[in-house]
């Protein structure tokens, strides 16, 4: 088995990668609408090779892409090496798809999973396949073969080449110092595959996964191959030639030979071939030349237009030819594989003006036809390095990609530190440069005459001698000059959006904001502002305008499920819009915005149909164009309002709305008066600047709390009739603060954290925000300042959480504001105190220091006589709360503050219990607090707090 790189070719027509992937048009009076196919116009004469590549091939099998056709089913076909015939077929829906990998007789699917990649194969006419084998993610394959795949392998602990096989085995290859991560397989021939790293040549024998090496080089080299009886490699390319270095496969010594040609080689028996382009040719045309590595003889051309080649192990050339595909042995017989449905050149770029068309094919050159020639000719335009970015307008043609304007008889080159645009009918040329992308100057195409100049913050269109700019991003308006008479227009619109792309087509001007918002504005003010429905089907995709209608584009799939481009063309004379369709048009395979062209001096479209042929379609059926006529009648509103009455913010919005059967409305005013809370009078009324000849159908403004706003509107149509001011719509900004409904942190006594504060407030909207402060007095003190954390300022949340230190007493408050601003009292404090733990305290007497699961902080004292207490120095507060664990057989305590009885708590109950229990409030007291029992029961005591109130 065998699989070279195919030789790289210039200007191939393979399938074109960025081919837009587009959603269906759905509307079903747009589904109904059957495409119309354009008159074909002159077929081109000069057929050459399609250009395709051997994306993937063995010695027994290749893929071969059996276009050009985008409708021709199937796209793709796998054929013998031998004879040609078809081994299997494919029609993939991926425009991008490049053909089935083969190795030798099985074709090779790649399939990314979770644990590396699975390579599944499947057997070509009979042929028996192996099992599928998966490389480890991480590992690197370097080439699949029917036997094995060699992967290079770097876990960071081992490093090898390894061969891979169906049956689960893993085989190192041996023979070979550590691999590098240059490697790569440059060849395979048989059951040996060539590899390549940094500066060694070694053959690796996938049976066995036995290394040879052939020569250390010192350096990466730019080819090396394999033919039947010898290895070939190259140290060096540039303009004098190759220097190739070769050695017989048995281990025999060979030679050095110096290929005096720059251009790409390729195998070709045991020799080697240079694919050489013909001065007068493209690379879609070389000619194979023999050169013998044993003498380094240069022989006569022994074919020609070839557009790709591929070495085969047996010595054969696989070649692409203008008609077939062949395979050229090297005693020169021939044997066809497959015939080629030659496109010609292809369409690259169209440009219609009148009967002229004008195509920039494939190879760079400009031919134009006729509607009515049956030939393409040569164009007298300078040959183009892209021939595909044409604007055509009259006799003049700029070419965008080279920046060369030209007429009959002249031609102009623009300076390329740029970029230009054709007005439409060829009168005017806008120009920017890179250095100042600022301003546009306006020019006459062919003298280069600066004719005025324009900023570009506002697109540019050009139509005839008139420039035209908009919409302004204020007022909306379009506005216009007419450069050879110097009148100027100025056209209200109600686009509300700013543009991303702007054209002009004589009374029409097509404004697209972006692919959802598109409107059509009639520069002559009869017809109302239009917008497109929002079907387009891609970004990149937007409607064309033309003379009368807009051409946009959709997508009807095919037997196969893919879609197929179309324009749906809509007619903007009628009221009704009718539309029709026109295609199919050339897209699965290419960017279907670069297939079609409209003519700037008629209704009429040209196209390249899905076979690269290219089309007339006559826009004969447009209704006639609307018939100026006078407006006399001012806009009628329709609806007007503020909102509620009481508004719940302090924004308020104004919205209205007005029809106007004749020209359409063109602009508004707005204005406003007031009344503060309490007074009887309005004031006078406001007109803002910002509101008067406005596009839009709402304001916006603040207000201050229990302030009355009322808004009147006005509208005006394109014929400038204005209507009367509406009646007041007015609103008063609520002016009532929220109610405090409920404040708790579950209680005075807290024996878990954190502390929970929550809080309810009731509002005659809603409650927007709430604020929390707190302030804590930690044992022995009195309380600090309150805190105002910032994270519980403006919150939405109803509670907060705080853990403050086990001793401390601490209080929060809140308070609410509306949505109009309106802020409520600081709520009373709600306080809550963590006991000091008994622990805390100081024994004395017959205590015993407890732990128990119940127990606040899992501890207890036991006071077990008469007698024994606990005490702590330096307390304050005004009462005092003491935890216990009452319960059957339990004695009593009195509690005492800086020697002062406070009161007697009781631990006897029936049943077992922690409880809190409260003692009397007294003045503020500082000084020792002692607990100590009267009993000769034991006492059970949890924790003391301090209280400051």
């Amino acid at each position: 088995m065998r699989i070279r790189p195919a030789v790289a070719l210039l200007g191939a027509l393979v399938l074109a990668s960025g081919t837009v992937v587009v959603a269906r048009l759905s509307g079903p009076a747009e589904a109904a609408l059957a495409p119309v196919e354009g008159r074909l116009l002159a077929a081109d004469p000069d057929p050459v090779p399609h250009g395709y590549q051997f994306e993937s091939s063995s010695s027994d099998y290749f893929s071969f892409y059996a276009g050009p056709s985008e409708t021709r089913q199937p796209l793709w076909e796998v054929r013998s090496t031998v004879d040609g015939s078809v081994a299997r077929t494919d029609s993939p829906t991926d425009p991008n798809w490049t053909g089935q990998e083969i190795a030798g007789r099985l074709t090779v699917t790649r399939t990314t999973i979770a644990a590396g990649t699975r390579i599944d194969f499947t057997g070509l006419a009979g042929a028996s396949a192996p099992g599928p084998i998966t490389v480890p993610a991480g590992d690197t394959i370097l080439a699949v073969h029917e036997k094995g795949v060699l992967v290079r392998h770097d876990d960071g602990a081992t490093s090898e080449f390894r061969v891979l096989r169906s049956n689960g085995t893993t085989q190192p290859v041996t023979g070979l110092i550590a691999p590098d991560a240059s490697a790569r397989v440059t060849d395979q021939d048989g059951d040996t595959l060539l590899l390549q790293r940094s500066d060694y040549l070694d053959t690796v024998d996938i049976t066995t996964a036995v290394a040879t090496p052939i020569v250390q080089t010192g350096l990466a080299l730019p080819w090396a191959a394999l033919t039947p009886n010898r290895i070939v490699w190259e140290t060096s390319a540039g303009g004098s030639g190759h220097q190739l270095t070769w050695k017989h496969r048995d281990g025999s010594a060979g030679g050095s030979v110096t290929v005096p040609d720059s251009e790409d080689l390729t195998t070709f028996g045991d020799d080697v071939a240079v694919l050489r382009i013909p001065a007068d040719g493209t690379s879609l045309r070389r000619r194979i030349v023999p050169v013998r590595l044993a003498t380094g003889q240069v022989e006569n051309p022994v074919i020609d237009d070839v557009a790709a080649a591929r070495a085969l192990a047996d010595g054969r050339l696989m070649l692409a030819r203008t008609d077939a595909v062949i395979a050229l042995k090297p005693d020169l017989t021939q044997v066809k594989l497959a015939d080629v449905a030659a496109p010609g050149l292809g369409v690259g770029g169209l440009a219609v003006s009148g009967g002229r068309v004008l195509n920039g094919f494939e190879d760079g050159t400009i031919r134009e036809t006729t509607l009515t020639a049956d030939k393409w000719i040569p164009s007298t335009a300078p040959k183009s390095s892209t021939g595909q970015q044409l604007q055509l307008g009259g006799g003049t043609l700029l070419n965008q990609g080279d920046l060369v304007v030209s007429w009959a008889g002249g031609q102009r080159a623009l300076n390329k530190n740029g970029y230009a645009e054709l007005g439409r009918g060829g009168d005017l040329l806008s120009y920017v440069s890179y250095d100042d992308q600022s301003t546009a100057s306006i020019q006459n195409p062919r003298t280069g005459a600066q004719l005025a100049a324009r900023p570009t913050a506002r697109l540019l269109a050009m139509d005839g001698t008139w420039v035209w700019q908009g919409p302004d991003p204020v007022t909306r308006a379009l506005t216009g000059t007419d450069l050879s008479t110097g009148k100027s227009k100025t056209v209200p619109s109600t686009v509300p959006c700013p543009a991303g792309s702007f054209a002009v087509a004589g009374r029409w001007a097509l404004v697209n904001c972006d692919v959802h918002q598109q409107y059509v504005v009639d520069l002559l003010g009869v017809v109302a502002d239009y917008r497109l429905p929002d079907d387009a089907p891609a970004a990149n995709l937007l409607p064309a305008l033309g003379d009368g209608f807009v051409a946009r584009f959709r997508f009807t799939p095919d037997s196969a499920g893919v879609d197929i481009p179309e324009l749906l063309v809509t007619d903007l004379n009628s009221p009704a819009h009718p539309e029709r369709v026109v295609g199919p048009l050339r897209g699965r395979a290419w960017p279907p915005g670069a297939s079609f062209a409209l003519d700037d001096e008629a209704a009429r479209i040209v196209y390249a149909d899905p076979e690269s042929r290219v089309r007339v379609a006559t826009v004969d059926w447009l209704a006639a164009p609307p018939p100026v006529q006078t407006d006399l009648t001012a806009p009628t509103l329709t609806s007007s309002t503020a909102g509620p009455r009481i508004a719940p913010t302090r924004t308020l919005n104004y919205s209205y709305a007005f029809t106007d059967a004749g020209t359409g409305v063109a602009s508004y005013d707005v204005r406003f008066q007031q009344r503060a809370r309490g007074a009887t009078q309005y004031g006078a009324w406001q007109q803002p600047a910002g509101w008067q000849k406005i596009t839009g159908t709402k304001v916006t403004m603040t207000a201050a709390t229990g302030v009355d706003t009322c808004f009147q509107v006005r509208a005006r149509d394109k014929a400038a009739n204005t209507s009367g001011w509406s009646t007041s719509a007015c609103s008063t900004v609520d002016f009532t603060v929220p109610r405090l409904s409920s404040a708790t942190t579950g209680g005075r006594i807290l024996l878990t954290t954190p502390i929970r504060f929550s809080y309810a407030f009731t509002d005659d909207h809603t409650v927007a925000s709430y604020d929390v402060a707190y302030r804590t007095a930690t044992a022995g003190r009195t309380f600090g300042a309150w805190v105002y954390p910032s994270g519980w300022q403006g919150i939405a949340s109803t509670s907060v959480t705080t853990t403050p230190p086990i001793g401390a007493d601490t209080c929060l408050m809140v308070r609410a504001r509306d949505g109009a601003g309106n802020v409520s009292a600081w709520s009373a404090s709600v306080c809550s105190a963590l006991p000091q733990d008994d622990r805390a305290f100081t024994a004395k007497g017959s205590v015993s220091r407890t732990t128990y699961a119940g127990a606040y902080r899992t501890t207890l004292s036991r006071l077990g006589a008469s007698g024994a207490s606990l005490g702590k120095d330096g307390e304050s507060g005004n009462r005092i709360a003491v935890t216990v664990l009452a319960g059957p057989s339990q004695g009593a305590v009195d509690v005492t503050f800086a020697g002062r009885r406070i009161g007697r708590v009781s631990l006897a109950a029936s049943t077992w219990s922690r409880k809190v229990v409260y003692l009397p409030v007294t003045s503020w007291i500082t000084g020792r607090v002692v607990v100590t029992s009267v009993s000769s029961l034991p006492s059970n005591i949890d924790g003391v707090a301090l209280l400051r109130f």
